[in-house]
């Protein structure tokens, strides 16, 4: 006998990334592509951390290349990171994930090295089938629209009821592949535009706001060039604006690379003006250097000295928190760039992060 499986599907509302060279080519096990090939297994399992005190807004979220995590900042120790779920577009439209980006309501994008996705988290409820019977599949959302990310067909040894939550792309939005982006963040209102605008930053240094119906990008600024060695910042790993009451805040993760691909080991920490994101923009929008990522005076861990392959960055309070390729979780001074170690995530191979434009923060005092 065959049970109809009836798949329901509810919204959870929700910038960051990865790169090796110019290209954003993973680095930490992956081949090629960024993918590691079949068999790969979710670390982590666990509901979604509870929303913070402004109704979740200012939660963290950090992916890597195939999965989305949360992390409640009123408890950033490791066991409140939880896994949301696998990203349903991947590796079936792309390979991997290299950042997403949170807008001031809390809806999230993402990007890969092809396409822009806007995002859903969705949650599935359905009945197993009985011991050695086919799962006959039906997929529905509450509003009777079709779900792309059904369920598979299943045979199983117990019936019952179960859920699984996934990241809905709910479009595809295709990039030129020069661009082939490694950090995403939104630009904040009355900056770029009126309203806010999906930017896309990646290893070259190029900052391009992404039009939210077509994905086409237009340049609006880069991240200068490094007056040490006279090269071009690049995006190491991401970038993340913040609104700011009006007055934005921007920072960077990014290093240096010559043309025989040797990269800076250590990420430094940029500050970026906003303010002056324009589209057409060619030229330079660094605002300070705040420094590299390196140990701080203050921190009470002596095995990490300094900081590389920072893919996601968030920003609260003083703060810039970063997730690196291998799995660190630090907290860097927004002020001197100075890093401290937290926690590591067995397994985990971070992509990129993001948190709402709306966040607070403090600004660090100018240079």
């Amino acid at each position: 006998m065959k049970r109809l499986v009836v798949i329901w599907l509810a919204g959870f509302v929700a910038a960051a990334c990865s790169s090796n060279d110019g290209l954003s080519v993973f680095d930490g096990g992956a081949d090629g592509n960024g993918d590691p090939g079949d068999g790969y297994t979710p670390p982590m399992k666990g509901d979604a951390a509870p929303p913070s005190g402004d109704g979740g807004l200012s939660l963290f979220y950090a992916n890597d290349d195939h999965s989305l995590y949360q992390l409640d900042p009123s408890s950033l120790d490791q066991s409140s990171m939880k896994l949301i779920g696998d990203f349903d577009c991947v590796p079936s439209q792309a390979s991997v994930m290299t950042d997403i980006a949170v807008s001031k309501d809390g809806k999230l994008f993402g990007v890969s090295a092809t396409a822009a996705w806007p995002l859903s988290i969705q949650t599935k409820s359905f009945l197993l089938p009985d011991a050695g019977s086919d799962a006959s599949v039906s997929d529905a959302s509450i509003d009777g629209s079709s779900s792309e990310g059904g369920a598979s067909d299943a045979s199983v040894a117990d019936a019952g009821p179960t859920q699984k939550t996934i990241v809905h792309c709910d479009a595809k939005w295709p990039l030129p592949y020069g661009t082939h982006f490694n950090g995403l963040t939104f630009a904040p209102e009355n900056t770029v535009s009126a309203k806010e605008v999906l930017i896309g930053g990646n290893a070259l240094g190029n900052l391009y706001a992404i039009d939210q119906s077509s994905g086409n990008p237009t340049i609006v600024g880069t991240l200068g060039i490094n007056k040490d060695n006279n090269l071009p910042w690049g995006v190491s790993g991401d970038i993340v604006f913040m609104a700011n009451n009006g007055s934005p805040i921007g920072f960077a993760t990014a290093r240096t690379c010559t043309a025989n691909n040797a990269c800076d080991p250590i990420d430094t920490l940029l500050e970026i003006d906003v303010k002056a994101l324009k589209l057409g923009n060619p030229n330079s929008v660094l605002k300070a250097i705040r420094g590299p990522i390196k140990r701080a005076a203050n921190c009470g861990d002596t095995t990490h000295s300094t900081f590389g392959a920072i893919f996601g960055i968030v920003a609260l309070g003083s703060k810039v928190y970063g997730f690196s390729r291998w799995g660190d979780f630090l907290t860097i001074d927004n002020d001197t760039g100075g890093g401290c170690y937290d926690w590591s995530a067995p397994g985990v191979n971070f992509a990129g992060a993001g948190i709402t434009t709306t966040a607070p923060v403090t600004a660090p005092p100018p240079r």
